[in-house]
């Protein structure tokens, strides 16, 4: 037996536009939570993926208490330390790659026009790298103070999608707990 399929267009990607008052940011879990909760099938379990910031957005909704059950779930190019994904981008050799995304964020941000502070749109507009805009643009638009990449939590999850723990951001995958925490 197969499984139906359902694609969310996160709130920020260009078929979500006309619809959303906020942009995407890595922590917004709680709108794949919430969404995939309406579902009529959920309360029967789902299967998850999610595709790059998305699969970072998977990570923060599978511990949201929205979250229906999960069965598996899979995360696939997830910028898991954005702010080691933003430095490898400022790389030189990454130079056009780094303007297009930078383009396309503040194309982005400039559609939420209507519904933004106008000082927060112009500091988006005039971020010459993608970790300022974050600094100065998706961080405070989403309540940080600062670069949300240092915001990223670890959370081991079981089988059956309870959390049986939670390490701070700072922890590294080579941490010794956190490594003998995966093997159990």
């Amino acid at each position: 037996r197969g499984r139906g399929v359902l694609a969310l267009n996160l709130r920020g990607s260009p078929p979500s536009r006309p619809r959303s008052r906020r942009s995407y940011f890595a922590g917004a879990g709680a709108d794949i939570a919430q969404a995939l909760a309406t579902l009529p099938l959920a309360q029967d379990g789902i299967v998850v993926v999610g595709y790059s910031l998305g699969g970072v957005q998977l990570f923060h909704a599978l511990v949201h208490p929205a979250m229906p059950r999960v069965l598996a779930a899979a995360t696939v190019s997830a910028p898991v330390d954005l702010a080691a994904t933003a430095a490898r981008m400022m790389l030189r050799r990454n130079y056009w790659y780094h303007r297009l995304m930078l383009r396309r964020m503040k194309e982005e941000a400039a559609a939420l026009a209507p519904h933004l502070d106008p000082a927060l749109l112009a500091a988006a507009q005039a971020a010459p790298t993608i970790r300022a805009f974050d600094d100065a643009y998706v961080a405070p638009a989403n309540g940080f103070a600062g670069d949300i990449g240092g915001n990223i939590e670890k959370f081991l999850i079981s089988r059956d999608g309870r959390v049986l723990k939670r390490d701070p951001a700072g922890t590294k995958p080579p941490d010794n707990g956190l490594m003998q925490d995966i093997a159990a």
